[in-house]
């Protein structure tokens, strides 16, 4: 089984090879790792909160850590209690930009580790930050690195991000909160880490607490076309059909004819020869009337 000591030599090995300095170790970081790592064992969970639902942020000032403008990380990780440490930093959980941007970034300093075992699996914390003591400067574009978190199941748990309600245009935009990164915003809001990056112009995965990011652009809205916004052409000919213009464009429109009732001419020719035939026999039967004498 991997020891703390063994994630953070696998750490500064990784470092090393991309030619970084390496990560001092904290004992304030070796206590907050630790004492997440049990939680997570206690639990069965896998998660960046701790007891309370207390932020890795606030777990770093209430251990007395002196955090340098805002910078600091954590990775977490559950998978079998015989990895070693080499394999825990080099797993494919932690091989996406915001673990890689954990142990490799160049604004953290420090580095404190953490390993507990519950049954037959093993759960692993790295926390890593920049103090005021370890040389930094807190002037000028410092952002917090990202927070970020793995698991092998379904009981992965983020750190908390507010869905913000749409504005009236339909444009969606989220304000950073603690130990929020782009990987757990575009989770929660069911989008990609490229695609906010592409809406707010990113060229890094890096950002800082208080930053408004806008998730999704305002929506068309879809007009809804009502009897009092259609207005028929005035001028139509005997070959195309009228149209109704609205707000959703031109739609064209079949014309519903009426019939007039006009006679049949058929019809009307067979009343004619009845009533001549009636008119010769009535002058027939006068003539016949007219003739008779009496006896």
């Amino acid at each position: 089984m991997a020891s703390a000591f063994d994630l953070i030599a696998a750490v500064n090995d990784l470092r090393a090879s991309y030619g970084l300095p390496s990560y001092n170790v904290s004992p304030i970081l070796m206590s907050t790792a630790q004492g997440q790592a049990d939680y997570m064992a206690s639990t069965g969970t896998v998660t960046h909160l701790g007891a309370g639902g207390i932020s890795l942020t606030q777990r770093l000032l209430n251990a007395g850590y002196p955090l340098l403008g805002g910078f600091r990380a954590e990775n977490i990780l559950s998978i079998s209690s015989d990895a070693s440490g080499y394999a825990v930093v080099h797993s494919g959980y932690w091989a996406d930009a915001d673990h890689q941007n954990t142990m490799l970034s160049a604004n953290l300093t420090e580095i404190g580790a953490g390993v507990a075992v519950r049954g037959g699996t093993g759960y692993y914390v790295i926390d890593c930050a920049a103090s005021t003591t370890s040389g930094g400067s807190s002037s000028g574009g410092n952002t917090p690195a990202s927070g970020t978190s793995a698991t092998q199941g379904p009981s992965q748990i983020l750190s908390a991000v507010v869905l913000s309600t749409p504005r009236g245009d339909g444009a969606i935009y989220h304000d950073v909160q603690y130990g929020q990164s782009l990987w757990s915003i575009a989770i929660a809001y069911g989008t990609k880490i490229d695609e906010i990056k592409r809406l707010n112009n990113l060229t890094s995965n890096d950002i800082y607490l208080g930053q408004k990011l806008l998730i999704k652009n305002a929506g068309t809205a879809t007009p809804t076309v009502t009897a009092a916004t259609q207005t028929e052409t005035p001028q139509q000919t005997s070959s195309s059909a009228p149209t109704l213009v609205s707000a959703t464009g031109t739609v064209p429109v079949t014309p519903t004819l009426t019939a007039e009732p006009q006679a049949s001419a058929k019809t009307g020719g067979i009343w004619t020869w009845i009533i001549i035939v009636i008119a010769l026999l009535a002058a027939g039967i006068g003539t016949w009337l007219g003739t008779k004498k009496p006896v």
